[in-house]
């Protein structure tokens, strides 16, 4: 057993909560553009989306898109290579 009394106490400085950029970032809720011109396949996307911690918009077709993007930051924007 160790006598914990001979050993040399550390007297450190309280620096309270941490918070970098870094910590910050990942606390920023993440959007995410849905870019789906099928009714049927933009339902079934958000369903699956809706399970992520993604905050989600979607727009039916690629002008919808460009408007969206010009007015928002994305984390991440999907759309179908096919848009109209």
């Amino acid at each position: 057993m160790i006598d914990s009394s001979c050993l040399p106490q550390l007297q450190l400085p309280h620096t309270g909560p941490v918070s970098s950029p870094a910590t910050e970032e990942r606390h920023k809720p993440k959007r995410l553009l849905l870019v789906e011109d099928n009714p049927t396949n933009a339902n079934l996307a958000m369903r699956m989306l809706a399970e992520t911690d993604y905050t989600i918009d979607c727009a039916r077709n690629g002008l919808q898109a460009c408007t969206q993007a010009e007015e928002n930051e994305y984390d991440v924007i999907l759309m179908d290579v096919m848009v109209l």
